[in-house]
């Protein structure tokens, strides 16, 4: 979830900043009173000095407004003399708008990390979920966050609480079980980002096949209950396992605040790890660009699942990302896709055919047999000689049937039987003489 503080005072977004900033840097900052405030928000004492914290909530006024108040606040800022000075503010800034916050601060700003704006607060948010949840403002007036609240709640009371299997072999080791001569866990598992359940399908398709092709893959589905069950410990796992992260794109998909949440995630953990490539998005339909993702290369999957499957596969192999002879195929990809299958029932039904039986065959069966080029004039000479009267739906069928060589003439089976079971339909062309002169030719289906 992504928050615009919009709904927080200024005096609620000082005390989510000093909670915020205080949890990130390991420091408790004193609170003051409503006032006059000598360009403290926040102030921690220690032995080399004080580190002071202002809080600018300027999200409606937005960066011009923002950098003007900081030429103000210079003099203040210089007065005070900090070892350490930290801002936060709920303007989205880019990286040149911190360069000039940092130019008019001076130096008692260490580096341009002590800049947070509201993209970093919002990191520092899924950080940090309890200070979230002591800060009513952030979530009260918001109706998809009640909602989201509301259905977990919901979800929690009906679910297990054990973690899946799929899921809890990700997860790092407990405080308690943790041996300081531990090595770090390997990062060998694909991760998919994905929508639920618009995704769904697809991901139970590759998913397999990467585990086939000797990777370890996980999606929530694995768990069996996809969605926001599972969500804290998804997020574990996807830090502390995960070698690639695959994202499934399509503007619906896209729209869903989940997977930006994790897709935030992901772009810090291929920071952390040095890894530019960290994220692979999949191509499902056009989308609009990701932020963040920058000029990668989406693996094209629209015209083709077979060959995007390929692709994938290579990419994988020429990024190096481990793999295993041995990987079994996880049996729970199958056994959701059957949860979400549609069964069968044993129940007549109607058949509508344009197959029609022939009740009865004639005695012979005459057929004129073309070869070489036709002539068509000729074809029709031999059908006038006959004198017949063809109506315009049977007249083009007998043109090429009908042929001024030899005749042949070929018993029928007269058995009844037989003539019951014969797939033949039957067109008449009927003489102007007696009903001994019927010409019959039958066409096979």
């Amino acid at each position: 979830m992504k928050y615009e503080f919009a709904t927080l005072s200024p005096e609620d977004f000082e005390n989510l900043s000093r909670d915020l900033v205080g949890a990130e840097i390991g420091v408790r900052f004193e609170a003051f009173t409503a006032g006059a405030d000598d360009g403290m928000d926040g102030r921690s004492n220690n032995a080399d000095g004080s580190i002071i914290l202002q809080a600018k909530h300027y999200f409606r006024s937005g960066f011009s407004k923002l950098k003007s108040k900081m030429r103000e606040e210079r003099a203040s800022i210089d007065e005070l003399a900090p070892q350490r000075y930290v801002l936060t503010t709920s303007v989205a800034l880019t990286p040149a708008n911190k360069a000039a916050l940092s130019e008019i601060i001076g130096p008692s700003l260490l580096g341009t990390g002590d800049i947070f704006g509201a993209d970093d607060l919002n990191a520092l948010l899924r950080s940090h979920p309890d200070i979230v949840k002591a800060h009513e403002g952030l979530w009260a007036h918001s109706t998809p966050v009640l909602e989201q609240v509301v259905t977990n709640a919901g979800r929690k009371a009906m679910a297990p609480t054990e973690v899946p299997q799929p899921l809890a072999r990700l997860l790092p080791p407990t405080k308690a079980a943790i041996d300081a001569t531990l090595e770090p866990a390997n990062r060998d598992t694909v991760f998919i980002i994905k929508s639920s359940p618009v995704d769904d399908e697809f991901t139970l398709w590759l998913a397999p096949k990467l585990e086939a092709e000797g990777y370890q893959v996980f999606a929530d589905v694995l768990t069996l209950m996809p969605g926001e069950r599972w969500r804290r410990e998804i997020t574990r796992a996807l830090r502390h396992r995960a070698v690639k992260v695959l994202l499934l794109c399509r503007d619906s998909s896209l729209e869903d605040t989940g997977i930006h949440d994790d897709l935030d995630i992901a772009l810090e953990v291929g920071k952390e790890i040095g890894d530019q490539r960290f994220v692979i998005p999949l191509r499902m339909e056009t989308f609009r660009k990701i932020k963040g993702l920058g000029d990668t290369v989406p693996v094209d999957f629209v015209r083709n699942w077979g060959e995007g499957l390929l692709k994938l596969v290579d990419t994988l192999q020429r990024q190096k990302v481990p793999r295993s002879t041995d990987v079994p195929i996880n049996p729970n990809w199958e056994i959701f896709r059957r949860l979400g299958a549609v069964p069968i029932i044993d129940i007549p039904e109607r058949l509508t055919s344009n197959w029609l039986r022939v009740a009865e065959a004639p005695d012979f069966i005459r057929y004129f047999e073309c070869s070489g080029v036709i002539n068509k004039a000729r074809i029709q000479g031999a059908i006038d000689s006959y004198g017949l009267h063809l109506d315009d739906r049977i007249r083009p069928a007998a043109r090429h049937l009908y042929w001024s060589g030899n005749t042949k003439s070929t018993p029928c089976d007269r058995n009844a039987e037989q003539r019951r079971k014969t797939g033949y339909s039957r067109r008449t062309l009927r003489h102007h003489g007696s009903d001994k002169d019927q010409l019959q030719f039958l066409q096979l289906q």
